[in-house]
């Protein structure tokens, strides 16, 4: 999350607009996750399923906000963060 970037020129123009410039963060790069699951019925899902894919990486953009928030020391109201 933190390698990421899209580049514009003066003309306001994506300049790593495809794969070969554009830096994306490889498996080989990406940390450690631990998941744990916590088993319990949902009763608005199919037999009481939850849904479970997304559950690992949709927390980690706020963690990622919230971590810099605190280097800084201060409150951020706007994306992308930028130092």
């Amino acid at each position: 999350a933190l390698s990421e970037e899209l580049v514009f020129n003066e003309a306001g123009r994506l300049v790593n607009g495809n794969l070969k410039k554009y830096k994306a963060t490889r498996a080989s790069e990406m940390p450690k996750i631990k998941i744990d699951f916590v088993e319990g019925i949902e009763p608005t899902g199919p037999y009481g399923a939850k849904s479970i894919s997304e559950c690992a990486t949709v927390p980690v953009a706020p963690a990622v906000f919230t971590a810099v928030c605190d280097a800084l020391g201060r409150e951020l109201y706007r994306y992308p963060v930028k130092i």
